[in-house]
């Protein structure tokens, strides 16, 4: 089940026109990656050594971003190696939100 950030928003905030608290807003995103991702729950986990090599590149210039628009999933979980695990970080949910609009011109 695919949950834009329109819907979690209903969701969370009840419908009709109720506001979401300041406090809750965090459970907007959340819960659209969470609803996006339980149909697959796919788990990535990379090779030690590829972590290892990826974890020591420098990171120079822009990174091609556009290559996030072909995730396999909705929503993906992705773990982190055991340098993240000792503080606590696990891993974390990607997932591409694209908001269409039109511009309409009178």
């Amino acid at each position: 089940m695919y949950c834009p950030l329109a819907g979690a928003y209903a969701i969370i905030s009840g419908g009709g026109n109720n506001r979401v608290p300041l406090h809750l807003t965090g459970d907007i995103g959340r819960l659209s990656a969470m609803a996006a991702w339980r149909p697959t729950q796919g788990i990535y986990r990379f090779d030690p050594d590829l972590y290892a090599a990826l974890w020591a590149s420098p990171i120079s210039g822009d990174l091609p971003c556009d290559l996030l628009h072909y995730l396999p999933a909705w929503c993906v979980y992705v773990e982190t190696g055991p340098m993240q695990k000792a503080e606590g970080f696990h891993g974390f949910f990607a997932a591409l939100c694209i908001k269409r609009t039109r511009l309409f011109i009178q």
